[in-house]
């Protein structure tokens, strides 16, 4: 696997060209149907765990729980894990808090780690989510 790229976006200079540029090399994957897992590690106790999502022509269609972590209804499990990679950059270029810390694959832009915060300095509201066993279908 390439180089990852890693910043503090909440002390970077430009953290919009990070990000836009991470979103085009995911763009230049032109993948619409593939898997991921998303482990949200940190925030309300209840939101945290591990989470096998499935996008097919670039919609989710499956949200999977692994291991431990509590079972929901797929609608629930949609609500808070079912994003498509595209949706997560929505959620960070549109996002009110401050993404205390992100980083990206070198090759593919999809991001790999992401911790946000309703304060600059991550003391408050904190939500920390990971992006792994990235696989196209």
């Amino acid at each position: 696997m390439a180089g990852v790229t890693g910043l503090l976006l909440a002390g970077c200079a430009d953290p919009t060209t990070e990000l836009a540029d991470a979103r085009t090399r995911w763009q230049d994957q032109d993948a619409s149907s593939y898997t991921f897992t998303l482990a949200f590690t940190c925030g309300d106790e209840e939101e945290r765990g591990t989470y096998d999502v499935e996008v097919t022509d670039g919609s989710v269609t499956n949200v999977a729980t692994v291991g431990d972590t509590p079972r929901a209804s797929f609608a629930e499990l949609r609500r808070h894990a079912g994003r498509t990679i595209d949706g997560i950059f929505d959620l960070l270029e549109g996002s009110t808090e401050t993404i205390t810390e992100a980083s990206f694959d070198g090759t593919t832009g999809i991001p790999q780690t992401i911790s946000l915060s309703q304060t600059s300095d991550g003391s408050e509201g904190e939500e920390c989510f990971a992006l792994t066993n990235f696989a196209t279908q």
